[in-house]
């Protein structure tokens, strides 16, 4: 599994450690990390067609205002993550 997120240092908020740790936890754990200084899209996608998709920040903190919608769609997803990581993915 890839996760892109940003970078410790980018987060804004909380201690720039904190978020390495957590990081490296999750690289630990068997994820792959993709990490980025720039906007990120807030969404999942679950083997290839199951996405998850909205304002919810999956890494960081909760806002009243979130929102999250769950779509089953091949197409949708390989379309998110070519957009993502480019064609092949």
């Amino acid at each position: 599994m890839i996760i892109v997120t940003w970078k410790p240092d980018r987060y804004g908020y909380g201690d720039s450690a904190y978020w390495m740790e957590l990081q490296e936890e999750m690289r630990q754990n068997g994820f792959e990390m993709n990490l980025v200084e720039e906007y990120c899209e807030r969404y999942c996608v679950i083997d290839r067609e199951v996405v998850w998709y909205g304002s919810v920040n999956f890494l960081g903190k909760e806002d009243a205002e979130d929102n999250l919608m769950r779509v089953s769609s091949l197409g949708i997803a390989a379309e998110l993550l070519e957009l993502t990581f480019g064609a092949g993915k």
